[in-house]
């Protein structure tokens, strides 16, 4: 739809829920469920990743050089890429 002279399109990212997401200096990383997180640098391509959990990606963050996300039962991972997460205790 347009709103404003910008043109909005609706991309399909995965038929599993979405429950989180980030933005940092143009890049997107969406959390769903099972550990699965999906990166983007322009929100029309995204690339799936398994961030080594089974449980859902609640919440994600980014500091300068470093993603977090937290799963449920209090899952905790961090990366530098967003690509390759280590797990947290």
């Amino acid at each position: 739809s347009a709103n404003g002279g910008i043109t909005f399109s609706k991309v399909a990212v995965s038929n599993a829920p979405l429950l989180s997401s980030y933005s940092a200096e143009g890049d997107w990383i969406i959390g769903s469920t099972s550990g699965n997180t999906w990166q983007s640098s322009d929100l029309v391509n995204f690339t799936a990743h398994n961030v080594g959990i089974s449980s859902d990606v609640l919440a994600l963050v980014t500091l300068p050089s470093i993603y977090a996300l937290v799963g449920k039962a209090n899952t905790v991972r961090t990366s530098t890429n967003g690509i390759d997460w280590t797990a947290q205790t």
